[in-house]
């Protein structure tokens, strides 16, 4: 994992202890995919 990853990883670890429910979208999302990602309603 790289540095970024690893601050999602304990970001996520730490959130779920809370039991607080949450996504994490756009920024991970476009640099997985390398695109911008379009959602219509």
């Amino acid at each position: 994992m790289n540095s970024r990853e690893t601050a999602v990883w304990e970001i996520h670890q730490f959130i779920t202890q809370m039991n607080i429910p949450y996504v994490i979208i756009g920024g991970m999302a476009v640099q997985h995919w390398m695109d911008a990602l379009l959602i219509y309603l």
